[in-house]
C-alpha cells in the first residue's frame, strides 16, 4: 500500500479521474488555487516545492495491497532500518506496538502528523522501554485519505522529532455521501483470519459541512510453531548432536544455533551435595531419581523451545471513528472541528515465565527450594523415607501456568477545535486547541509472583488440603492459581496543544511574491506510568520489576519562515523555529532550502538543516526500568554458569538534574527531478536525490556485555551480584554469581548517514489498452558509520551500512494497469541481504503482491489479491534467538489472499 508509495506516483495518476466538462474559467480558479504542502508552512501553488516530498493517495494505499498503515510505510525504500513491529514482540516493552524508523535514525526521530497536526505518542515506553514513539495503529489505515512523506529534516518547521523526516498523514474529510468497504483475507497455510470493515458519510448544507467515519479491524493471532521456519529455537539441522551450534565443512561460520532456553521446564536442580545439574526427559508427576538425567542438547532434558510456545503475530482488534466538521462563520471566518478515537486490543503470548538465580527463592543466592516434605522432590521423603532433603532449582519454567500474556488495551481520543479566516492582502490565519491522550493498559495476565512460587514449593493449604507445586510436571490446578494471576500496569501520554499562525504574501518581487509565515505554539506534555507493588518490589517471575514514574514539560515556540522568489525559476525557502524546554532550556534551528527550474521539465533542489530531537520524558524521569539482553551472555568471572539474558536495569537522569541533552542533527539533500510532459519521453519522470545525516550528542548507555568486562574499572553498583555462598567458597570460588546489570543514559554517539534516493515512473495511456503506470523506487546506503564512546571515554567507529539491520538496498516497484470497470497491480518489495557475524548471512527478500478489481457489479467493486504470491520466507537469521528471521526489517508473513467490496450509495 504505501508501500510502493513511491511507485504510488504512478498511483497518484493511475487513480486520478478524468476531468469533468468545466469552463475555462473555472479551469483557470482552479489552477491558481494555493495547497499546502508538509515541510512548509506557506501555502504554495506547485506541488512540487524546494524539499523532496512524497505523495501517496488513497487508492495507491489500497492497490499494493496492505491492510495496515504500519506494513505500508515500512515498505517505503527509505524506511531501512529496525522498525518496531506487531510481529515476534511477546511480551516486550509496549508489545504489539507498530513504529516506523525513517532514515533509521531511531523509531523516535520520524514526526508523525495527523491532518497537519503531532500525531501522540503511546503512553508506553518502545524499544527500549524508555523511546516515546507513534504506534501507528491510532491510525486506521481505511480512513486514510493520503500520506505525505518529507524526506529531510524539519525541526525549523516542526520542532523535535522532525530528524529523519516527516510524515503527515491526511483522514478524509469534505466528503458528501456515504460508501462502505468490507474486507476479509487470511493465510493459506494458518489461520490468521483478517476482517475490516469501513464506512463513512458526509453531508454538506449552506455554510456547514461534516465528515464521520467508523471502522473496525481484527486479526487472529499466529502461533511460531505453525510457521516452518520459527517453529523451532533450535536452528540445528541435526537436532541430535550435542553441541550448541554447528558448523560449516570448513569451520568458518555457522549453520546452525541452539537457542532452546536454559530456564526449563522440567526445572533444572542440582544434586545435593554438589554443582552437578539434573533435571527430566519428559514433564513428569513421578520425579524418580533413578529417571533424573544429566543437561542434554541431545535429549533435550534441562532445555526449552519456547518458539513451540509463543505467538509469531498478536491478536489485533481495533475500532474507532473520525469527525471533521467545518463552518463558515462569515466570507471571512471559519470553525472547525477534527476529532478521534481509536482504541486497540492487543493479545499476545510468549513462554511461560522463567524463574532463574535472579529471583527471589528461599535458598542459597535466591534459588528456590523444594523441601524433602514435597512429594515432587526426587530425593525427599517420598522416594527416601527417613532420609529425604531438600534440593535447590537452578531454573524452573512455570509452565503449569501457561503462557505471559499481553492482554492490553490502547486507547488514542483526539479532539482539535479552532477558528481562521482571511485577513485580507492575500493572508490567512488559523488557531487551535488540541487535547490527545495515548494510553496503554496491560492485565499481564498469567504472571507468577516469586513469594508465591516458593510458598507452593513449601507446601500450601488449600480446602483444607495440603498441596505443593511440582517443578517437574503438571500440579493441582488449585495451586497454579495461588501463585498466578494478573499483574496490571498502565502508561499514560497527555498532550495539550494551543497554536495560532499566518501566512500570506509581503510584497511582490520581480520574480514573484515574497511569502511569509509566522506562529507560534505552546504544548504540555505529561508522561506517567503505573505499575503495581509486585513490580516495585520485584516479585515478579522473570525480573519484570521497575517503578512507575511521572514526567511533565511544557514547550514554548516561535518560528517563521520566507519563502523567496529570487529570479525567475528560483526560488529560495527559509525557515528558523525557537523553542524553549522547561526540563533542559532553549533551543533554535535553522534551514534553507533552494529550488531552481532551468526549464519547464527539470526541478532542481537542495536543503540544510539542523534538527534535535529532546530527550523523551521517560529518559529523564523513570528511575528505573527493568529488561533483559536479547542475546544470551556469558558471565566471564563465572564460566562455571550457562549462558542466559541477563537482567538489566535502566535508570532516567530524574536524580543527576536533568543531565541529558537533545540529540543534535545536521542533515542535507540535493536532488533533481526530471518529469517530461512532451517529446520522446513524455510522461516519463526520473528523481534523484543524495542526503547526509551527520547526528552528535546521541543518547546512550553501556552493553551488558561491555560492563561485565570492564567490571573492575566501572563504577561499584554497574555489576550486582549475589554473596559467595559457603559451598562456593569452599570450591574456591570468590565471586557470587550475577544478579543484574545497572545502565544509566548519556549523551556521547555519534551518526554518519549518507545515501542516494532513485525513483523512475511512466505513463502510457492507450484507448484500447487501459492505462498503465510504471515505477520503481529504491533507496541505497552508501556510507554509514557510529561513533560508539562508553562510559571510560573509550570510541569505537563502526561500520553499519550493509550490516547489522541495515541493508545497503531496499527498493520498491509497481505496475498498474486499468480499463473501464477493471483494474489490476503488481507490487514488488526488495530488501537487500547482510553479512551476518559468523553465521550464514543473510540473503536478500524479495515478495510481490498482485490484486485485481471489477467495478461493474451492482455499483460496487470487488477486488481479489494475495500478498507475498511466491510464499516468500524471509532470510533465515540463525542470531535471532531462534525466530529465524530479523524483526523489524524482513517481513515475515506467508502468502496471504484477501477479497475486498466497496461501494458508494
Amino acid at each position: 500500500m504505501a508501500a510502493s508509495t513511491v511507485l504510488l506516483t504512478l498511483g497518484l495518476n493511475a487513480q486520478t479521474s478524468a476531468p469533468s466538462s468545466t469552463s475555462a474559467e473555472e479551469e483557470e480558479s482552479e489552477k491558481l488555487e494555493k495547497i499546502s504542502v508538509v515541510g512548509s508552512r506557506i501555502k504554495r501553488l506547485d506541488a512540487e516545492t524546494p524539499q523532496p516530498v512524497l505523495r501517496i493517495d488513497r487508492e495507491s494505499l489500497q492497490n499494493t495491497g496492505f491492510s495496515n498503515l504500519g506494513d505500508a510505510l515500512r515498505a517505503l525504500p527509505f524506511s531501512n532500518a529496525v522498525s518496531i513491529t506487531p510481529d515476534d514482540s511477546n511480551v516486550g516493552f509496549a508489545s504489539g506496538t507498530s513504529s516506523i524508523n525513517l532514515r533509521g535514525l531511531g523509531n523516535n526521530q520520524t514526526l508523525i502528523l495527523i491532518n497537519g497536526r503531532r500525531a501522540v505518542p503511546s503512553g508506553a515506553g518502545a524499544f527500549n522501554g524508555f523511546q516515546s514513539v507513534i504506534d501507528l495503529n491510532q491510525m486506521p489505515t481505511s480512513a486514510v485519505d493520503s500520506i505525505e512523506v518529507l524526506k529531510d529534516g524539519a525541526s525549523a518547521i516542526y520542532g523535535s522529532d522532525a530528524v529523519a523526516g516527516v510524515i503527515n498523514i491526511n483522514l478524509r474529510k469534505d466528503y458528501v455521501g456515504a460508501a462502505l468497504d468490507v474486507s476479509y483475507g487470511n493465510l493459506f497455510t494458518t489461520d490468521s483470519g483478517e476482517t475490516s470493515v469501513f464506512a463513512i458519510f458526509g453531508a454538506a448544507a449552506g455554510k456547514t459541512s461534516i465528515t464521520i467515519t467508523a471502522n473496525y479491524f481484527k486479526k487472529n493471532s499466529v502461533a511460531n510453531r505453525d510457521i516452518d521456519f520459527a517453529s523451532s529455537a533450535d536452528m540445528r539441522q541435526d537436532k541430535t548432536a550435542p553441541g550448541q551450534v554447528e558448523f560449516d565443512p570448513t569451520g568458518t561460520f555457522y549453520t546452525g544455533i541452539d537457542w532452546r532456553s536454559s530456564s526449563s521446564f522440567p526445572a533444572r536442580f542440582f544434586v545435593p551435595g554438589s554443582n552437578n545439574l539434573r533435571s527430566f526427559v519428559s514433564p513428569t508427576t513421578d520425579p524418580n531419581p533413578a529417571n533424573q538425567a544429566p543437561i542434554s542438547r541431545v535429549t533435550g532434558a534441562g532445555l526449552y523451545d519456547y518458539q513451540q510456545v509463543s505467538w509469531m503475530y498478536p491478536e489485533i482488534e481495533s475500532r474507532g471513528m473520525t469527525i471533521n466538521a467545518r463552518h463558515e462563520i462569515s466570507d471571512t471566518l471559519y470553525g472547525f472541528l477534527d476529532a478521534s478515537f481509536q482504541t486497540v486490543n492487543i493479545l499476545n503470548a510468549a513462554a511461560g515465565s522463567p524463574f532463574t538465580t535472579t529471583d527471589k527463592g528461599a535458598g542459597l543466592n535466591n534459588r528456590l527450594i523444594v523441601p524433602a516434605a514435597n512429594p515432587f522432590n526426587p530425593y525427599g521423603e517420598r522416594y527416601s523415607p527417613g532420609a529425604g532433603v531438600d534440593i535447590l532449582l537452578s531454573t524452573y519454567r512455570l509452565v503449569n501456568a501457561g503462557p505471559r500474556f499481553t492482554d492490553a488495551t490502547s486507547d488514542y481520543p483526539r479532539v482539535i477545535f479552532g477558528v481562521g479566516g482571511d485577513i485580507g492582502y492575500s493572508w490567512t490565519w488559523e488557531s487551535s486547541y488540541m487535547w490527545a491522550r495515548g494510553s496503554y493498559a496491560n492485565l499481564n495476565p498469567g504472571t507468577s509472583f516469586d513469594s508465591l512460587v516458593q510458598q507452593a514449593l513449601q507446601g500450601i493449604i488449600v480446602d483444607g488440603e495440603l498441596l505443593y507445586a511440582n517443578p517437574f510436571g503438571p500440579e493441582d490446578p488449585r495451586v497454579t492459581d495461588f501463585y498466578s494471576g494478573n499483574n496490571p500496569n498502565s502508561y499514560q501520554f497527555e498532550s495539550k496543544t494551543w497554536d495560532v499562525n499566518a501566512s500570506g504574501d509581503i510584497f511582490d518581487m520581480p520574480a514573484g511574491p515574497l511569502g511569509l509565515a509566522v506562529g507560534a505554539e505552546v504544548r504540555q506534555e505529561h508522561n506517567n506510568n503505573v505499575v503495581t507493588i509486585e513490580n516495585e518490589t520485584g516479585n515478579v517471575v522473570g525480573g519484570s520489576e521497575g517503578f512507575g514514574f511521572t514526567g511533565s514539560r511544557r514547550v514554548q515556540s516561535l518560528y517563521a519562515e520566507l519563502s523567496v522568489p529570487i529570479v525567475a525559476g528560483l526560488e529560495a525557502q527559509l525557515a528558523a523555529r525557537y523553542e524553549d524546554y522547561s526540563d533542559f532550556g532553549t533551543t533554535t534551528k535553522p534551514k534553507i532550502a533552494l529550488g531552481y527550474r532551468p526549464a519547464s521539465w527539470v526541478l532542481l533542489r537542495g536543503s540544510f538543516s539542523q534538527s534535535f530531537k529532546a530527550p523523551d520524558l521517560a529518559f529523564l524521569y523513570s528511575t528505573g526500568s527493568v529488561s533483559f539482553t536479547p542475546s544470551q551472555l556469558f558471565d566471564p568471572k563465572r564460566p562455571d554458569q550457562p549462558s542466559t539474558q541477563i537482567k538489566t536495569l535502566g535508570r532516567g537522569t530524574v536524580g543527576a538534574g536533568f543531565t541529558l541533552q537533545p540529540e543534535e542533527t545536521d542533515s542535507a539533500y540535493l536532488g533533481a527531478l526530471f518529469d517530461f510532459d512532451s517529446g520522446p519521453f513524455r510522461n516519463f519522470s526520473f528523481e534523484a536525490g543524495l542526503f547526509r545525516f551527520d547526528q552528535k550528542n546521541r543518547i546512550t548507555r553501556d552493553g551488558a556485555d561491555f560492563t561485565l568486562r570492564n567490571e573492575d574499572v566501572l563504577p561499584a553498583g554497574r555489576v550486582v551480584r549475589k554473596p559467595v555462598t559457603a559451598e562456593e567458597a569452599a570450591e574456591g570460588i570468590t565471586v557470587g554469581i550475577l544478579d543484574y546489570i545497572a545502565t544509566d543514559w548519556y549523551n556521547s554517539d555519534k551518526l554518519l548517514y549518507e545515501g542516494l534516493d532513485l525513483a523512475v515512473r511512466y505513463r502510457y495511456d492507450n484507448d484500447r489498452l487501459g492505462r498503465f503506470r510504471i515505477g520503481v523506487e529504491g533507496t541505497l546506503i552508501t556510507d554509514m558509520n557510529q561513533t560508539v564512546t562508553n562510559s571510560l571515554g573509550v570510541s569505537n567507529e563502526i561500520d553499519l551500512d550493509g550490516t547489522n539491520g541495515y541493508p545497503n538496498w531496499r527498493v520498491t516497484s509497481t505496475l498498474a494497469w486499468n480499463k473501464g470497470d477493471w483494474a489490476a497491480s503488481l507490487y514488488y518489495q526488495y530488501v537487500g541481504g547482510m553479512p551476518n557475524d559468523g553465521a550464514m548471512d543473510l540473503r536478500p527478500q524479495r515478495r510481490l503482491n498482485v490484486q485485481a478489481s471489477y467495478a461493474g457489479f451492482f455499483d460496487s467493486r470487488i477486488s481479489v489479491g494475495v500478498r507475498n504470491v511466491f510464499d516468500s520466507d524471509p532470510p533465515y537469521d540463525l542470531w535471532s534467538s531462534g525466530s529465524g528471521y530479523f524483526s523489524g526489517v524482513y517481513n515475515p508473513e506467508p502468502a496471504f489472499w484477501y477479497v475486498r467490496l466497496s461501494r458508494e450509495f
